[in-house]
């Protein structure tokens, strides 16, 4: 394999892991496959997805640049995701992990602690009191945070999620110009889901925490699905070159692993 000058974790074409979960966690762009815990699968955007009811995780522990935005000066990542079953309220208000390489540490009080260990990571959070909202909707948002040398629990995007949708996201960060982009799209009527706005701070890469999705690994932490809840998760990728969303998301019809928007 040839890799590329300056991303030493990443091939040359730049998609470093893609994952389409077609009744596995195989990496279709390398080695970097996903060791799952009580997997289940259901019908996707793309084939099959991964499905989560709060016992199912899929992992890849050793520390790999690949995952890693500190380490690239370009990082992506992107993923198809929809919500199923609302969860029950949860009174410790947990966070539900989606795609992390991270954990959050919650306790709940007034005012309530959130401290991020680790890198980053896109999270569900279970309210912790009751929503009147519209029947498909969630009343909860999904969160997109990082950490930085100068914010502990930095919030980059949040974005409502409606239920029996598919919605596409990729989540763009640029370390020579901290400027970050989530390019968010709801597919049932390509609605605008996404934001582009800076972060603060140098990221830097921690070899403390693998990447997983389906689990929260902190405090009151908790895995996807828990508390009565159900979602899909379909074609995950990573790369460290730039690359078209757009192209990904392909008109709300989507891209199949490996491709990678290039």
């Amino acid at each position: 394999m040839v890799f590329k000058i300056g991303s030493p974790g990443c091939s040359c074409c730049g998609l470093c892991a893609c994952y389409a979960f077609d009744g596995n966690g195989i990496d279709s762009a390398g080695s970097r496959d996903l060791t799952a815990t009580n997997p289940l699968y259901t019908a996707g955007k793309l084939n099959q997805a991964a499905s989560f009811a709060g016992a199912s995780d899929f992992n890849y522990s050793p520390q790999s640049t690949c995952f890693s935005p500190g380490a690239n000066n370009t990082w992506r990542m992107w993923f198809w995701f929809r919500l199923d079953t609302v969860p029950t309220f949860d009174a410790n208000g947990g966070h539900q992990g989606v795609i992390t390489k991270s954990e959050i540490d919650y306790t709940p009080g007034s005012p309530a602690t959130v401290a991020l260990q680790g890198e980053w990571g896109v999270y569900w959070r279970t309210p912790s009191s009751g929503y009147t909202g519209a029947p498909t909707d969630s009343g909860t948002p999904l969160t997109f945070v990082y950490k930085s040398d100068s914010v502990a629990t930095g919030l980059h995007h949040q974005a409502a999620i409606q239920k029996d949708v598919w919605y596409f996201f990729h989540w763009t960060l640029n370390k020579s110009d901290n400027n970050g982009t989530i390019y968010g799209k709801r597919s049932s009527d390509d609605g605008d889901a996404g934001t582009t706005d800076a972060f603060t701070g140098t990221m830097s890469t921690d070899p403390n925490f693998g990447l997983y999705v389906g689990k929260n690994t902190g405090t009151n932490g908790e895995n996807l699905g828990q508390n009565s809840g159900g979602f899909a998760v379909d074609n995950v990728g990573f790369s460290a070159q730039s690359g078209s969303a757009a192209l990904l998301y392909n008109s709300g019809k989507g891209k199949k692993c490996p491709y990678a928007g290039t």
